[in-house]
């Protein structure tokens, strides 16, 4: 019986070697962000608040990853890799998905077993998309009017003079008090727009101290919708929002045309309220 105790013993010692010589050693891949490029003459500033990377490996996907991330892959040799952006739709974190308008980075990698492949990936937006309304505050004036239910307006700051500006040399600043606690501007154009659920998206820079609402209006042959879409929260920081206009658009399939509004009040309790936009960008596809 005690030689067959250890001669048992034996084969299970081997045995568990052998099943650790066969399990494959993964490589690394490492992504701490991911970066976007622009013509700002034609697709606006290059602010992008990319949270996720959506990683295919030889076109198969091998998972999706919070960022700055660093994961391990069972692949070996040189290997495609592709990297979609994903961004929260709507500032919501339920809804991480790849942003349907920026290009996936393509790189052609040696991954080696123990080793971290640390990638860089930019992307740019897809040719051929439409900017209707590019709004970055740059310049003399800017494209908002307040409605005439506004209170108060909306000023243009400029970074010679304000350190709230975070891009270029311009930004919007809207101050609400106990006296003038309400503002909405509407956009001063309006746009033919896709509808039928085609992909069209709102983007925009904030910071904040109260929420605000971004929405639009609908004009129609007889009359005209005002219809919010999102309440943006406030944020300490400079925040980017993609705001997903779609289903909204195709709600409303006798208008005409679309304009935007933002809007917001000075909730009860407050004694004031401050809100800063910049880089307004709407893109649709042809």
């Amino acid at each position: 019986m005690k030689y067959s105790y250890y001669i048992f013993l034996l084969f299970a010692i081997i045995a568990t070697n052998s099943c650790k010589e066969d399990e494959p050693i993964p490589a690394y891949i490492k992504i701490d962000s991911i970066d976007l490029s622009t013509d700002v003459n034609t697709e606006g500033w290059d602010t992008e608040n990319i949270k996720d990377a959506w990683v295919y490996i030889d076109s198969e996907l091998q998972g999706v990853y919070e960022l700055p991330a660093e994961f391990p892959v069972l692949h070996e040799g040189t290997s495609e890799i592709s990297i979609g952006p994903g961004v929260f739709l709507n500032g919501i974190s339920a809804t991480r998905t790849p942003y349907t308008f920026y290009q996936f980075s393509q790189s052609t990698v040696n991954l080696i077993p123990e080793n971290t492949t640390t990638l860089t990936p930019t992307v740019t937006y897809f040719p051929n998309l439409n900017f209707p309304w590019i709004e970055d505050f740059e310049g003399a004036g800017f494209t908002l009017t307040p409605t005439a239910a506004s209170d108060t307006i909306m000023t243009q700051i400029f970074s010679g003079t304000d350190t709230n500006v975070a891009y270029g040399t311009g930004a919007a600043y809207i101050a609400l008090d106990t006296v003038n606690d309400f503002f909405e501007a509407e956009s001063d154009d309006k746009y033919m727009l896709p509808q039928n659920n085609t992909p069209v998206f709102l983007e925009l820079d904030y910071k904040s101290t109260i929420p605000f609402t971004v929405g639009v209006f609908a004009y129609q042959n007889t009359y005209t919708d005002q219809v919010p879409i999102v309440v943006v929260n406030s944020k300490d920081e400079w925040n980017k929002i993609y705001i997903e206009l779609a289903f909204t658009l195709s709600d409303f399939p006798n208008a005409n045309e679309f304009s935007f509004f933002i809007g917001t009040f000075l909730s009860s309790g407050l004694t004031e309220g401050e809100v800063y936009i910049d880089n307004i960008k709407v893109v649709y596809s042809n």
